[in-house]
């Protein structure tokens, strides 16, 4: 079974019994982390494709995570390796070396309050 249709049905799952849970999980992906001095804080480069995320407009907002500790940034699409590069200073507050595999989600809605990490609520 391919990953993605993997993906799927374990979405699909959640679901049944929590939907929040379940959209969180398809609208967050995990990418390997590499410091890029060039970027200023703030803003993040990732992959140009991520297919199982539908709908992203092409300069999008999102939550990158590490563990409890959240920032909203900035995205660039632009990437064309499985990873995303980040400012030092972002990675730091993240709590995070270069090569750590961190999450990012993308809300459904850009107007959306992301205080809380992915399917949690505030």
């Amino acid at each position: 079974m391919a990953t993605d249709q993997l993906r799927k049905k374990v979405a699909e799952e959640a679901r049944k019994e929590r939907p929040d849970i379940a959209d969180a999980y398809l609208r967050t992906v995990r990418l390997k982390a590499r410091e890029n001095h060039e970027l200023p804080p703030g803003t993040v480069r990732v992959p140009e494709a991520l297919p199982r995320i539908p709908g992203l407009p092409p300069k999008p907002s999102a939550r990158i995570g590490l563990g409890n500790k959240w920032a909203v940034v900035e995205v660039e699409r632009a990437l064309k390796a499985r990873e995303i590069w980040i400012n030092q200073v972002d990675l730091q507050k993240l709590g995070a070396a270069d090569g750590t595999r961190i999450a990012v989600h993308f809300p459904r809605e850009a107007s959306r309050p992301m205080a809380s990490a992915p399917g949690q609520t505030t």
